[in-house]
C-alpha cells in the first residue's frame, strides 16, 4: 500500500489490525471494544472516541467518560442522526462523508446551535470521522429488535486543535473496515453466545447448544448433571446430538420450509434408558435471532427421578429395593403385567409388590407415586 505511511504509523495500523480481528483474545466484549478503541485512537491522533454496538447485556455506547453519552441521547431526538448513519451503510467516513448530516437546516445555523456549542465543543467532540458497519435487522439480539442495527466507532478532536487532514485519514480509516466488519460480527457471536450461555444456566432442565456446523458449543450445568446420574450418559448425549443434527439439516437450502427468523421445534419425543426416561425436545434458531447462521438446541427433561432422589425415596418410605423397583415403573405408567415382565416374576407376585408401594406411600392409585415421589423431603 503506497501511502506514505510512516513506520511508527504502520506499526500503529498494524496493532488495530490485530485488536480488531480478535475479540476472542478478551475477556469479553467490553474489553474488546475498550481495546479497539484506544488502539484506533492512537493510530488516528483523535482526543476522544465512542464505540457503538447493540448488544443485549451491553450498554450501546462505550467510551471513557459515559456521562456525556447519556446526555448524547436526550439529543438524539432533537437531531434524528440514528437513521442517517444507518443510512451510510459499510462505510469509512470522514465529516466529508456524513458533514451533510449535521447541516440542519444550515452549516451555519448548526455551528451556531446551542447543542453543538454547549455539547459537542464542550465534550471535545468534533471533526467526527471512523466506521460504520451495516447490520442486518436484529442481527445482534435475541428477540425482538431493540434499537440501533449499525456498529460504528466514533473518533473526534478538541475544537481547538487544527483540522485533522482527512484524505489520510480516510485511507487509514479504509484499510482498518473490513478488519472492524469482521471483528464485530465475531464479537456479536461471543456476546450472544455468552448471554445465551448464562441464560441457559438458570434453567432446570438439561440443554445442548449446536452450531450451525453442528458442533457441540455449549452444555448448561443441568445438562451435565443429567449425564452424571445416568449410567448410559454416552448414550445420552448422543442421541442429544443426533436431534440437533437432525433439526439442522432442515435449516439446509433445500430443505427450508420456514422463514429463517423463526424458531421452530418438531415437538417432544421420549427416550428410555434402563434407569430413567427422558423428553427430548428440539428448537432450530434462525439467523435472525442468534445471529450467524441457524442453531439447534437440544433440551432434555428427565420425567422419571434420579439415582440421588430415588435413594431418598427408599429410604424416607423404608422401601425394600425390589418395592424401589416397583415404584420406578408405576412413575413410567407401566402396567401390572409390564412390571412382572421386566423384574422377571409372576403377575401375581408384582401385583402383590404394587398393594406394598402403595400402602408404603399412603397412597390409593398407581398415579399417585409419581406425585408422592415428587414432592420435597420435608427437613
Amino acid at each position: 500500500m503506497s501511502t506514505g505511511l510512516s513506520a511508527v504509523e504502520l506499526a500503529q495500523l498494524q496493532a488495530a489490525l490485530e485488536t480488531l480481528l480478535s475479540p476472542f483474545d478478551y475477556a469479553g466484549v467490553r474489553a474488546w471494544r475498550t481495546r479497539v478503541r484506544h488502539t484506533v485512537q492512537v493510530l488516528l491522533g483523535a482526543d476522544t472516541s465512542v464505540s457503538l454496538l447493540q448488544l443485549p447485556g451491553e450498554p450501546p455506547f462505550e467510551a471513557d467518560d459515559i456521562a456525556p453519552l447519556t446526555e448524547y441521547g436526550a439529543y438524539y431526538h432533537r437531531f434524528d442522526r440514528v437513521d442517517k448513519y444507518r443510512d451510510l451503510g459499510t462505510v469509512a467516513f470522514t465529516w466529508r462523508v456524513i458533514g451533510h448530516l449535521w447541516e440542519r437546516p444550515s452549516r451555519t445555523a448548526w455551528l451556531a446551535s446551542e447543542f453543538y456549542n454547549d455539547w459537542v465543543v464542550r465534550n471535545r467532540l468534533c471533526q467526527p470521522r471512523g466506521l460504520n458497519v451495516a447490520l442486518p435487522a436484529g442481527q445482534p439480539l435475541i428477540g425482538p429488535p431493540q434499537g440501533q442495527d449499525i456498529a460504528a466507532l466514533y473518533l473526534y478532536q478538541d475544537a481547538e486543535r487544527p483540522a485533522v487532514d482527512g484524505e489520510r485519514q480516510l485511507v487509514l480509516l479504509r484499510a482498518l473496515l473490513p478488519a472492524f466488519r469482521a471483528g464485530t460480527y465475531l464479537a456479536l457471536r461471543l456476546g450472544t453466545r455468552g448471554m445465551l450461555a448464562d441464560l441457559l444456566g438458570t434453567l432446570s432442565e438439561g440443554v445442548v447448544l449446536l452450531d450451525e456446523r453442528a458442533r457441540v458449543v455449549h452444555q448448561n450445568p443441568a445438562f451435565r448433571e443429567l449425564l452424571a446420574e445416568e449410567p448410559e450418559a454416552a448414550r445420552l448425549e448422543r442421541e442429544c446430538v443426533h436431534a440437533g443434527r437432525r433439526l439442522l439439516a432442515l435449516a439446509a437450502p433445500n430443505h427450508a420450509k420456514s422463514r429463517p427468523e423463526e424458531i421452530i421445534g418438531p415437538g417432544a419425543t421420549a427416550l428410555r434408558t434402563a434407569t430413567a426416561v427422558y423428553q427430548l425436545r428440539t428448537a432450530l434458531v434462525g439467523p435472525g435471532v442468534l445471529g450467524l447462521g441457524p442453531m439447534a438446541l437440544v433440551v432434555l427433561e428427565r420425567r422419571t427421578p434420579g439415582r440421588r432422589a430415588l435413594e431418598g425415596f427408599r429410604v424416607r418410605f423404608d422401601l425394600t429395593p425390589r418395592e424401589l423397583a416397583v415404584s420406578r415403573l408405576l412413575t413410567e405408567g407401566r402396567s401390572n403385567d409390564e412390571v412382572a415382565r421386566l423384574l422377571g416374576v409372576s403377575i401375581h407376585t408384582a401385583r402383590r409388590h404394587v398393594e406394598h408401594v402403595l400402602m408404603k406411600l399412603g397412597v390409593h392409585s398407581r398415579a399417585a407415586v409419581g406425585a408422592k415421589l415428587r414432592e420435597p423431603e420435608m427437613p
